[in-house]
């Protein structure tokens, strides 16, 4: 047999050795925490979990979704008390939510929706009149603001659920990367800290648009009526 024959078997016969031994204590590794290390492998632990970064994605996108249709319903009734300024950065507002790919767009909603609702409540607590065409967006603006109340409560529940497990991600991680994980969360994050203020505003902003479309004898859908949950 030539030398270079006699190299090539016997390399093939070391790999072959190496492959089978390799297959024998592979269950022992399995013993000493070999699966986990290969899952550590699969999903390295700077990065963030694919499941929370879904659950991310759905949270934001169903409270943006809600907090949509309640910017929707602020210009409409910025419109019907006269703040055409107000109502044009309240629209302006509801439009960016589905583009901003950071928690930009959502602070700044946060922030307006907020001055909004305390307009709002200015204006009808001091029984401010509206001319015909404002009763009719003041009506016209119920709807939206009833069904981005009761889509932003369903999320209550989710709220500490993604905190607690963004917290989990973050803590386990190794120190160099728990601000690269806690910036990727940043937009779920601020979503369940700051949703039970928002929705707290919201349900006494309904409170108050109710009593004064009462007050005003203005008619007010018997379905809306029924879907705006009362405030705890």
């Amino acid at each position: 047999m030539k030398r270079t024959d006699s190299v090539i078997v016997r390399r093939a016969f070391l790999g072959a050795s190496a492959a089978i031994a390799l297959a024998a204590i592979q269950p022992a590794f399995a013993g000493f925490g070999f699966g986990s290390f290969a899952k550590k492998l699969e999903h390295p632990a700077g990065g963030v979990s694919p499941v929370l970064m879904a659950q991310q994605s759905k949270l934001v996108n169903d409270f943006a979704g809600s907090q949509g249709q309640i910017l929707v319903a602020q210009a409409l009734l910025a419109k019907a008390f006269g703040d055409k300024t107000q109502a044009a950065e309240l629209t302006a507002d509801e439009k960016a939510l589905g583009q901003g790919s950071s928690a930009k767009p959502l602070e700044k909603a946060f922030a307006d929706s907020s001055r909004a609702n305390s307009m709002i409540q200015r204006q009808v607590h001091k029984d401010a009149a509206l001319s015909a065409k404002g009763r009719q967006l003041y009506i016209k603006a119920l709807p939206h603001y009833a069904t981005g109340l009761v889509r932003a409560i369903a999320l209550r529940p989710d709220f500490p659920n993604f905190i607690s497990n963004a917290e989990r991600q973050v803590t386990s991680a190794p120190i160099m990367d728990k601000l690269s994980i806690r910036n990727k969360l940043a937009e779920g994050l601020y979503v369940a800290r700051h949703g039970p203020g928002f929705i707290k505003g919201a349900q006494s902003t309904t409170g108050d648009l109710l009593t004064y479309a009462k007050k005003e004898k203005i008619s007010v859908p018997s379905n809306v009526l029924n879907e705006i949950p009362s405030a705890p």
